[in-house]
């Protein structure tokens, strides 16, 4: 419906037994349309659901009845004050090589865990790093 409610934030804050069984539905479909059959390999559905039971991530249609994944992230905006700039990963690089393995420009965030809140989520990541 376009009820202006975006259903992903929902179901992503509900507990992971719970997104799990709202996950069935788009699952089943993964698992029995041809045309999803022929592009994912049986292992790659055993993974998925093994990534669905832990809470990492979960399945839904979207308003157009197409699946998406969904994953719980947490992300911070930092600013410094005196010239507005902001902190930005644009890239990584390999430690052992020295070389630059990936160009994206991203705020620092980390994936949620299992029934974590946003809140913990980036006192983790603070705490991490």
């Amino acid at each position: 419906t376009n009820d202006g409610v975006d259903h992903s934030v929902i179901l992503l804050g509900m507990n992971s037994d719970l997104r799990f069984k709202f996950a069935q539905p788009a699952l089943e479909e993964l698992k029995t349309n041809q045309s999803w059959s022929s592009v994912f390999k049986r292992t790659n559905f055993q993974e998925l659901e093994k990534e669905l039971k832990s809470g990492k991530s979960s399945l839904t249609f979207n308003q157009r009845g197409n699946i998406q994944r969904l994953v719980a992230m947490s992300a911070m905006r930092l600013t410094r004050r005196s010239d507005g700039r902001l902190l930005a990963q644009v890239g990584k690089i390999d430690p052992d090589t020295n070389s630059v393995v990936g160009i994206q420009c991203l705020w620092p965030g980390k994936k949620a865990s299992k029934d974590e809140s946003p809140r913990n989520a980036v006192t983790r990541m603070v705490a991490e790093n």
